[in-house]
């Protein structure tokens, strides 16, 4: 019996054109609001967009990531010449 509805149903609509399912993201506001709806109305179901704070989190990350190795090369250089400021001293002592 069950079944005997269903295919009555896919007969009564088989002439229906069938739409994809929507981007999950259609619901929230910001995504509406960044991108526009008739974007992201037109994006597939599994479509992963970058987002700007993705991107501006992605930049800081960088910007972090040289600026801690900068610091790092003027931490070695100082320690550098501590050490052999030290040494030189010591040696002058010794003399």
């Amino acid at each position: 019996m069950f079944c005997l509805q269903i295919k009555a149903l896919e007969e009564k609509y088989a002439h229906v054109q069938k739409v994809p399912e929507p981007h999950a993201n259609l619901s929230e506001w910001w995504t509406v609001y960044d991108y526009g709806f008739d974007t992201v109305r037109k994006w597939p179901k599994h479509y992963k967009p970058v987002y700007p704070e993705d991107r501006r989190r992605e930049r800081f990350k960088v910007e972090k990531a040289e600026f801690k190795a900068k610091r790092k090369a003027a931490r070695d250089v100082f320690i550098a010449n501590e050490m052999a400021g030290k040494f030189l001293f010591i040696f002058h002592m010794t003399n």
